[in-house]
């Protein structure tokens, strides 16, 4: 059932991939370490939205006021509804992962695949297409809300993380094109002494 609570938690647990995304991914701008942590995530989400797609075929949808069960009606609305979506940003991170294990490794990162993996990076932005999913759950929060003041307060608080993002999404292109140009170029990464470690 779209209203089951283990679907609500399926979903509340896909916000926060989302907020994780939203953060990581643009740091990915300046080019950070890798760490354990980064690592388990990239696969933790990636698994978490690859099983979401099973989850959206085994979820039911109200339709007209009608609730719809029947797992055929539930895989055409899928098609007609979210396949695209899940498979433009699906897709792309199991490419990406299978490029990365089955390319060989390099410690010196001069290989042309290892420069391909690190420009293809960009591709993971395709991954905040998700934000769309978001808006379904934050309306059935919404709908669950009986408090006109926690309403209020919760979209006060909406439109604060909107502008936080906002400024974390800027700062970080902002930097990447610091660091864009023809080699040999000054850039203000490098005057201000802004180039990551090589």
């Amino acid at each position: 059932l779209p209203s089951d609570p283990k679907r609500m938690i399926w979903d509340l647990t896909g916000m926060v991939l989302l907020v994780y995304d939203m953060i990581a991914i643009p740091i990915s701008a300046f080019e950070p370490e890798e760490t354990m942590f980064t690592a388990l995530m990239e696969w933790v989400t990636q698994i978490f939205w690859t099983f979401d797609v099973v989850m959206s075929l085994l979820t039911g949808y109200v339709h007209k006021g009608q609730l719809v069960m029947s797992p055929w009606a539930i895989l055409i609305n899928y098609l007609k509804t979210w396949f695209v979506l899940d498979l433009v940003v699906v897709g792309p991170d199991w490419v990406m992962t299978f490029i990365q294990l089955s390319a060989p490794s390099d410690e010196e990162g001069g290989t042309s695949v290892s420069r391909l993996m690190r420009s293809i990076r960009v591709v993971r932005t395709v991954r905040l297409l998700r934000l769309v999913k978001l808006k379904r759950v934050i309306d059935m929060a919404k709908d669950r809300i009986t408090s006109e003041v926690v309403f209020i307060l919760l979209n006060i608080l909406k439109l604060i993380v909107l502008l936080l993002l906002v400024n974390h999404f800027v700062a970080s292109l902002w930097y990447l094109m610091g660091g864009l140009g023809n080699p040999g170029q000054l850039t203000w990464r490098d005057v201000y002494r802004m180039q990551p470690q090589q």
